[in-house]
């Protein structure tokens, strides 16, 4: 069993309402019944992925949480009202994770297939955070393992800090 995914998001927050979001709104059916859900790799914490929506007067939330260490596969299922005015997915969380293969799909959990259609764009972050935004600072880094000519072992990432600044090297 592999211990991290080829490309993935690796997430350090300090904070339970730290991570990245993908605005969903217009991909979203109003009253509808969705499932979110991802891999996740738990090194330290607790971390969540969820699908936030807002009317313009309450906020409602599906949300999966971690359980334990090691990698498991979170998923929560719930409709979604009407008159929406933003609606987004987030992922993170307070502790040490790493997050890959996210998805966000029509249809209830006992609907879920695996090659259902996702909604959202780069859910497992082969482009690094493309399609994705920070909120509240997490450190983050995007992690893509793969081969030069089947010998050498290369991790390439992106990170930022909490004043912004973003360094991108390679490790070989």
């Amino acid at each position: 069993m592999r211990t991290l995914s080829q490309y993935g998001y690796h997430h350090i927050g300090t904070s339970g309402d730290c991570g990245v979001y993908q605005d969903v709104l217009s991909s979203l059916i109003e009253e509808e019944a969705y499932t979110i859900s991802a891999w996740v790799y738990v090194v330290s914490g607790s971390g969540s992925v969820f699908l936030e929506t807002y009317d313009g007067v309450d906020f409602a939330r599906i949300q999966a949480n971690t359980i334990g260490t090691g990698w498991q596969r979170i998923t929560a299922s719930d409709d979604i009202g009407a008159d929406l005015t933003s609606a987004c997915v987030w992922v993170g969380g307070s502790g040490e994770f790493y997050f890959d293969n996210m998805q966000l799909e029509t249809g209830g959990i006992s609907d879920f297939t695996y090659s259902a259609t996702n909604l959202l764009v780069n859910p497992g972050f082969e482009s690094a955070f493309a399609s994705w935004s920070d909120w509240n600072d997490a450190t983050r880094t995007w992690s893509y393992l793969g081969t030069d000519l089947g010998l050498q072992m290369r991790t390439f990432m992106e990170v930022t800090t909490p004043s912004s600044t973003v360094y991108r090297w390679a490790v070989g």
